[in-house]
């Protein structure tokens, strides 16, 4: 409790509330530096950013790709090229953003 008081926290402000399940009892013997979520390194924001634009780059390259064929026209192959390449590899991406979010939170 004292470590839990060093840190300039007051009784009634603790991080408790993300961590539903567990009791007071549990939370005081603990101690504070393990309930306080490690944050997300430059990297993986940076690798989450890049799959992010991938699939916007893509999604944007199939909207160009309707509108142009409702409009009666040919659409240049290279926007099919990018859809074929950056949508998949966005969702692997995304897959490994998501099982590096449970990996980190299994490590609380």
């Amino acid at each position: 409790m004292l470590a839990y008081l060093s840190q300039g926290y007051r009784v009634g402000e603790h991080p408790v509330r993300f961590v539903p399940h567990l009791s007071a009892v549990s939370v005081m013997t603990m101690g504070i530096h393990n309930l306080a979520p490690a944050a997300a390194g430059r990297g993986w924001q940076a690798f989450n950013m890049a799959a992010v634009v991938l699939a916007l780059a893509a999604l944007a390259s199939l909207i160009i790709v309707l509108l142009t064929k409702w409009a009666g026209g040919d659409p240049w192959t290279g926007f099919d090229w990018i859809a074929m390449l950056c949508l998949p590899a966005a969702f692997l991406m995304m897959g490994g953003s998501v099982l590096h979010a449970v990996s980190r939170r299994r490590r609380l």
